[in-house]
């Protein structure tokens, strides 16, 4: 084994590799001894540079792989890769592990490290890759050299390999990668910096931060973050994923990557035990928390700490539970008992100054037998002979369950209380009265208040519950409950909006009731009337206050109108001809509806029948609003003639699927239509499309195509007659033309300007179309192509031989112009011979269309296929 030195390592130790004369200096370095441990005696994982690649930027691409022989006792934790100088961006590597930039606390290396390996090590042959990028100025080797390996509670360095190296390699023990032993000759600088973090402590709150710390550079620095903040320091960010590019006085360029996140939210589970019925103290509520950072603190309403609250009765229980991190939640919980006694009455009313009165008890539920106690001492479950008042019954099981009715008997008469209430004032000063009015039975009446007047009417109160019992001169009683309420200061609003985008003519008027005068008003904008007025658009708060302190504050927005905008669409339908042209104005903002005044004098939104030149309109919306816009109209000319393609052949008589092709495919409009001698000629698809698909007519027809389309506002006719009648022979060829069999091939001639259809008898032979190659210029493209056999059952052979490069394109089409299949597409050599085969769908007979297209030519033809 070799001995292991260490050695102190220059800033700029790789120049040497650029051709520097001295720039790697290396020396022992003796104070130090390398740290021996029994178990890190082996190095089992070793890297080797894969490959260089170079950026569009001129940065150096570096491709890393990382292996293992399988001999290492521990699993390799993370991998760190010391860069001299120069900027990193773009870590990755094939396992997806964690990276970080900066130095390395635990190697001492400057650089960046593969972060949290983990399960690699122990298996023979595993690998992984590191791939980034680095830039440098001319002074700087950027060239990685030393590698270092943390496993278990060993550190192992190595020299990296290259392939067109040894790598220099030292046993792997030693150097912690951290000194710089001085002697530097070259000029290289280092950008290297880390992300400082500081977490959000609590589920959906800001507060965190990054904090870039620069650890080596030349000032000064820029930085540039992912959400456009420019300094080192970024602060109450939310959760997310930052980058942050930092650019140091040299131009070195360092991107750094956090995420920050959150802790989960705070959740309260609680499993229940209801109490079996009141005062049995046998219910329990037991918690359980999630989320946040442990551990939890608990406090109950009732003082406990426990996160479990046992020995309770039915009632509401309010928890608060605190984390670690001093984030916290809380919760209500229901008790309710599980056994209920469920009471009910009938009470009969007593005469009037008698005890003939009774109460009818009804009781179920809770466990028999049932004992009885009532306010007046009874204690069975009825009583009678009662006088006019309120009755009070406790029931109990043979559990202990209680439940408590309470009843009143009235007395049959008729005495009725009627009241009118003065509310207090909005401070619930004693300024509120009850005035009562009594009907029925015999007077005089006794009043009686539970509050303790006796008076028939109560003045000077506050809000509350008031009770008064009304006795006649016969001793019959009537009770009345009456609720009084206080005031509340109610404010009125009347609000005018701005008229027009930017006017300042808004207001806003208040009118306040319920209250008691005088009021203040304390505005926004510092007024202090009841109304504001000639202000803009936007949001006015206002506090109003009453003589007794009372306030309420209420905010108003203001909204000016959109401004007003007019677009001008101009179009021609006569092609530029002068004095056809249209102005139509479109207006949107404002209110409408909108008038319209031309410098013409005209007052509709369109103008019609004008010659170029310079027009003016304004538009005055329903606010009076205003806005001008000027409009001119150029003189115009269309460069596009409406034309029908020539077929190449003529269609077979009779025959359907033939299509024309309008000599600009992308126009707005189309409309096609045939006439003919004897009306036998009809279109069958396509009459508004550029490709019209239609049926031959009959032997002896002729017939003619009328096409109207429309583009850039322009609307044009152009027609194409069919004379000679249709052809009638058959030229669906029977097969290969090197047998003899007929078939139809399309020689197109572009210097000549012909073309021609030939049998195989009447081929151009490839030595005359060689000979005819030397002598033509490469500016067009003669084509010899064949599609056999015609009819065809079920496979479609197509060959064909240009005299020039070119790129083409083999198409099929359905006999209603749809694409069917892109049979070939691509560069094709001059001279060469090209052959492809088509499969068609299943199905009947059935005539299609082919398309072959070069970027000089264009050639058209048909096929017919018959059952198989």
């Amino acid at each position: 084994m070799k001995k292991s030195v260490k050695f102190s390592w220059s800033f700029c130790w790789l120049l040497l590799f650029l051709g520097a004369a001295t720039c790697l200096v290396a020396q022992p370095d003796a104070k130090k001894k390398p740290k021996q441990e029994p178990d890190c005696s082996y190095n089992a994982f070793h890297a080797e540079v894969a490959e260089i690649g170079t950026s569009e930027k001129g940065c150096k691409i570096y491709t890393i792989n990382v292996t293992t022989d399988g001999g290492s006792r521990y699993d390799l934790s993370h991998f760190t890769i010391e860069l001299p100088c120069g900027s990193v961006m773009n870590v990755s590597n094939s396992r997806n592990w964690k990276v970080e930039t900066g130095k390395d606390p635990t190697t001492g290396l400057k650089g960046f490290k593969i972060d949290d390996i983990s399960s690699f090590g122990k298996s023979l042959g595993d690998s992984f890759t590191v791939e980034y990028t680095i830039c440098s100025n001319d002074n700087c080797d950027e060239r990685p050299g030393v590698v270092a390996y943390k496993f278990g509670q060993c550190v192992k360095y190595e020299n990296l390999i290259y392939k067109d190296d040894d790598g220099g390699g030292d046993d792997g023990g030693g150097d912690d990668g951290g000194g710089d032993g001085g002697g530097d000759n070259g000029n290289c600088s280092t950008l290297l910096a880390s992300l400082k973090e500081t977490p959000i402590l609590c589920y959906g709150l800001s507060g965190a931060s990054l904090e870039v710390v620069i650890e080596s550079g030349n000032a000064p620095f820029t930085y540039s973050w992912s959400n456009g903040a420019t300094g080192a320091l970024l602060q109450n960010i939310i959760p997310g994923t930052y980058a942050v590019t930092v650019v140091d006085a040299d131009g070195n360029t360092l991107t750094l990557n956090s995420e920050i996140s959150q802790p989960e939210q705070l959740i309260i589970s609680e499993t229940v035990q209801h109490p079996s019925c009141n005062l049995a103290g046998d219910g329990a509520i037991m918690l359980s928390v999630t989320g946040g950072t442990e551990p939890y603190s608990f406090l109950w309403g009732t003082g406990s700490v426990s996160s479990n609250l046992e020995g309770v009765n039915a009632g509401v229980y309010t928890v608060a539970v605190t984390d670690a991190a001093g984030c916290s939640i809380q919760k209500s919980i229901v008790l309710t008992n599980t056994i209920q006694i469920n009471l009910s009455a009938t009470t009969i009313r007593t005469a009037c100054g008698q005890s003939s009165g009774a109460i009818d008890l009804s009781v179920s539920g809770g466990a028999l037998p049932y004992t009885f106690f009532w306010s007046n001492g009874a204690t069975t479950e009825d009583i009678q002979s009662l006088k006019t008042g309120s009755y009070r019954v406790v029931v109990t099981d043979a559990n202990g369950c209680q439940s408590i009715g309470n009843y009143f008997v009235q007395e049959n008469s008729d005495l009725r209380i009627a009241f009118a209430v003065q509310k207090p004032n909005c401070a619930n000063e004693p300024t509120g009265s009850i005035d009562i009015t009594v009907t029925g039975g015999v007077g005089p009446y006794a009043y009686s208040w539970q509050h303790g007047p006796t008076t028939e009417d109560i003045e000077g109160i506050s809000s509350g519950i008031y009770r008064v019992t009304v006795t006649d001169n016969l001793g019959c009683a009537a009770l009345a409950t009456i609720l009084v309420q206080k005031n509340s200061l109610q404010v009125s609003a009347q609000v005018a909006q701005p008229m027009c985008a930017n006017d300042s003519n808004g207001s806003v008027s208040l009118t306040p009731t319920n209250g008691a005068s005088p009021y203040t008003y304390e505005w926004s904008n510092g007024t202090t009337d009841s109304r504001i007025t000639d202000v803009p658009e936007g949001t006015y708060t206002v506090t109003v206050r009453d003589a007794s302190g009372c306030s309420v504050t209420l905010t108003y927005t203001l909204t000016s109108p959109n401004s007003i905008t007019i677009a001008a669409n101009i179009s021609n339908g006569a092609c530029g001809a002068d004095g056809s042209y249209k102005v139509n104005a479109v207006v949107s903002g404002g209110k409408p509806p909108y008038q319209y005044l031309w410098s013409n004098g005209q007052t509709t939104s369109m103008l019609s029948n004008l010659s170029a030149g310079t027009y003016q309109v304004q538009v005055t919306d329903a606010n009076g609003c205003k806005a001008v816009k000027e409009v001119e109209i150029k003189p115009e000319s269309f460069s596009w003639t409406c034309i029908i393609e020539a077929p190449i052949n003529a269609p077979v008589c009779q025959s359907v699927g033939n299509n024309l092709s309008a000599s600009i495919q992308n126009a707005s409009y189309y409309s096609w239509n045939v006439t003919s001698s004897d009306n036998s000629w009809k279109i069958t698809s396509g009459a508004n499309a550029g490709t019209v698909i239609y049926s031959a007519g009959n032997m002896g027809s002729t017939a003619t195509f009328t096409l109207t389309m429309m583009k850039d506002g322009c609307t044009q006719s152009c027609s194409y007659n069919m004379e000679g009648s249709c052809d009638v022979r058959d030229n669906t060829g029977g097969g290969d033309p090197n047998n003899g069999d007929p078939c139809s091939e399309v020689v197109v001639n572009e210097n000549q300007k012909t073309v021609s259809e030939l049998t195989a008898d009447e081929k151009v032979t490839e030595e005359e179309e060689v000979e005819e190659e030397e002598v033509e210029e490469k500016d067009s493209a003669n084509f010899e192509f064949v599609a056999y056999p015609n009819p065809f059952e079920y496979s479609l052979r197509f060959e064909w031989t240009a005299d020039v490069d070119d790129y083409v394109r083999l198409e099929i089409y359905d006999q209603h112009g749809r694409l069917l299949k892109e049979v070939y597409a691509g560069s094709i050599n001059a001279g060469e011979k090209y052959h492809v085969e088509w499969l068609r769908p299943e199905g009947k007979e059935q005539l299609y269309f082919y398309r072959f297209t070069s970027q000089k030519q264009l050639l058209r033809g048909k096929v017919f296929s018959k059952k198989q």
